[in-house]
């Protein structure tokens, strides 16, 4: 299939903005029936800047009155997204330290109130999460869940699913270069109310760094269902 047949195309708005670095599709931050399409910029820099890589996120909302319309339009410009999510600092220049915001994203239901969007910033080692619904016509820079503690070198994964049987949709994050590339899996486990860290940590060994990919599916068909995961350790 040729990339020129395609229903639509979503253009960056300056050179070098590393644009569809992160995606996710598959859920519902608007509150409407329809999937949402999130994509992630961690090479973005404000108008003027210095090309030092702030970062940010842009939500596409679908549906008949979402950015991504039915039938979509033909091309679309990223500062037409729905929302806009930017670093807690704000898109500032310089950046502060521990920027490309965006570098990974998940749609996760981790409370039980719909859909929640999870999006790293590996140069500071930190997740943030923003509970949905978002509202159409906003730019966040505020967060609901700051996590830390992610090692700063490489960029994590993001994989979700209820791994632990508890009606909760659960966040997987790969972790490749923590403990000298030794990598980690870490696991938050959904609830009512989150915890304040990390629920599980499975470490790798050697430089195998373990996380650099993850998934969670129920791969054995289990009654009632729940998540296997799969971690991949590509060294």
């Amino acid at each position: 299939v040729s990339l020129s047949s395609s229903d639509s195309t979503i253009n960056g708005s300056s050179p070098g903005q590393k644009i569809w670095q992160s995606l996710a599709v598959e859920g519902n931050l608007g509150g409407t029936a329809h999937d949402d399409l999130v994509v992630g910029s961690p090479a973005y820099d404000p108008p003027g800047g210095s090309l030092l890589s702030d970062g940010r996120v842009y939500i596409f909302f679908g549906g008949k009155t979402g950015g991504i319309a039915n039938p979509p339009p033909s091309s679309l410009e990223l500062p037409a997204a729905d929302v806009i999510l930017d670093p807690p600092s704000g898109p500032t220049d310089p950046p502060p330290a521990g920027a490309n915001f965006g570098s990974s994203v998940c749609l996760v239901d981790l409370n039980g109130g719909g859909k929640d969007l999870v999006i790293s910033q590996p140069t500071n080692g930190a997740l943030y999460i923003k509970f949905g619904p978002l509202t159409a016509g906003t730019t966040y820079s505020t967060y609901d869940k700051t996590y830390t503690g992610l090692s700063t070198v490489g960029i994590p994964s993001l994989a979700s699913g209820n791994v632990n049987k508890d009606g909760f949709e659960d966040l997987l994050i790969g972790d490749p270069g923590a403990s000298s590339n030794s990598g980690a899996l870490r696991i938050l486990f959904g609830a009512s109310t989150l915890p304040s860290s990390f629920s599980v940590t499975l470490n790798g060994s050697g430089a195998e760094k373990l996380g650099k990919t993850t998934a969670a599916g129920d791969l054995q068909s289990k009654t009632p269902s729940y998540a296997d995961i799969a971690v991949g350790a590509p060294l």
